[in-house]
């Protein structure tokens, strides 16, 4: 969950996910939830999130939803507006959701490119077994 107007947050775990993406051995859907649908309009979360992976999903959606879907997931994010400045504020957590829709874990920051990345092999090898028993 971010905003493309992010200054530094956003572009650099989204770089981390592109990198993490190329280490995880199973398909791996990368969905950017934008938590500023004043300015995110799905044209620009698009071009946004195409620029790390034209594999990447993004979407955002009326401010009731966001609300709703970052309190279950517990990704706090504020947006204050005034008359001259703008300002989101946002986790840099990276929330983990299965194939089927249920929560499975979240990784803060720093994100490490290889433990994210060993962990969700390991998470998906789980899933796999799984679902196979």
């Amino acid at each position: 969950m971010g905003f493309t107007n992010c200054g530094h947050v956003c572009p650099m775990t989204m770089a981390r996910m592109r990198a993490i993406a190329d280490e995880v051995e199973y398909p791996l859907n990368v969905l950017f939830v934008s938590v500023d649908p004043g300015r995110d309009t799905p044209e620009v979360i698009a071009e946004y999130v195409r620029r790390f992976d034209e594999d990447f999903t993004g979407v955002t959606g009326e401010a009731a939803e966001i609300d709703k879907l970052a309190a279950a997931l517990g990704a706090p994010y504020v947006v204050e507006i005034s008359d001259d400045k703008y300002i989101v504020d946002h986790s840099s957590a990276i929330f983990l959701i299965g194939p089927d829709g249920g929560f499975r874990g979240v990784t803060t920051a720093p994100h490490d490119v290889n433990k994210v990345a060993a962990d969700l092999n390991q998470l998906f090898a789980e899933m796999g077994s799984q679902a196979s028993t």
